[in-house]
């Protein structure tokens, strides 16, 4: 991430963190705008449990949240009605749970600056990491294309209306649309981004038209004997395909299925 590149998180428009923290804790305004949008990214991620609860480990909040003040911001923003918690932890296996209380998850998800000098650095710092964590030559590539990436968002956010969870569905599209894309390797090899996130939702319709360069995205490579002709999954269908190096417009209508995720 370039040094002179604002940082932002996503958080509801009607949450005030004055309106919640004690006043020791005014300084750290940012600090709960962070941890509000570790829950709302969570869910970006796909990573939602029973009752709608995401799983939050500690050690990785308090890499950019001061570990002498992120106990009191989480009691903080339970006490205010923020987050609820599932008080379920298991050493080693299970991390405690959160998960945003009404109003705040009913209300829009706004991209918002942090203006915290040090928060900044952290995240900054934490995105550095995960960065030098994708090391594999075909994974660089991949990632060096996503700069080359557009989007039409007005279109994007226009089919997602019609969904459950649009809110969060859009984030990703807001992403690439801010040229702000995250992407990493998971334990499989396979390369995530803000581009798969938004193309492989479980949708029975056609969820996104977006814009990008001919070069193949997806993580089948192209001597795989399991990849289609067409480079798409099976049940997937393309249009208005062009050759190398130029720009297409490009719909994807996701294979149906029955397990959905999202609670």
């Amino acid at each position: 991430m370039p040094a002179d590149k604002p940082v932002h998180v996503y958080i509801p428009d009607n949450f005030d963190p004055a309106s919640v923290l004690p006043a020791e804790l005014a300084g750290y305004a940012d600090c709960a705008r962070y941890f509000v949008h570790r829950i709302i990214w969570a869910r970006v991620q796909r990573n939602v449990r029973a009752e709608g609860y995401v799983p939050l480990k500690w050690d990785y909040l308090r890499e950019v949240i001061p570990d002498r003040v992120l106990n009191c911001i989480k009691t903080a923003l339970m006490t205010g009605g923020v987050i609820d918690c599932d008080n379920h932890y298991i050493e080693g296996r299970k991390a405690f749970g959160y998960r945003l209380c009404p109003p705040y998850c009913e209300a829009e998800i706004v991209r918002t600056p942090i203006e915290n000098p040090r928060m900044v650095e952290r995240v900054r710092r934490n995105r550095t990491v995960d960065h030098r964590k994708v090391k594999l030559d075909v994974h660089k590539y991949l990632r060096s294309q996503l700069s080359r990436l557009e989007i039409d968002l007005p279109r994007a956010v226009q089919i997602l209306e019609g969904y459950a969870h649009n809110k969060i569905l859009k984030i990703p599209a807001e992403q690439i649309a801010a040229k702000d894309i995250s992407c990493s390797v998971c334990r499989f090899g396979r390369f995530h981004s803000d581009l798969t996130r938004c193309l492989f939702q479980k949708f029975d319709e056609i969820l996104l038209t977006w814009y990008r360069p001919a070069t193949d995205f997806r993580r089948w490579p192209a001597e795989s004997a399991s990849r289609p002709a067409s480079g798409l999954p099976a049940g997937e269908e393309r249009t208005n395909f062009v050759p190398e190096g130029r720009y297409s417009a490009l719909t994807l209508k996701p294979r149906s299925v029955t397990h959905n995720t999202w609670v």
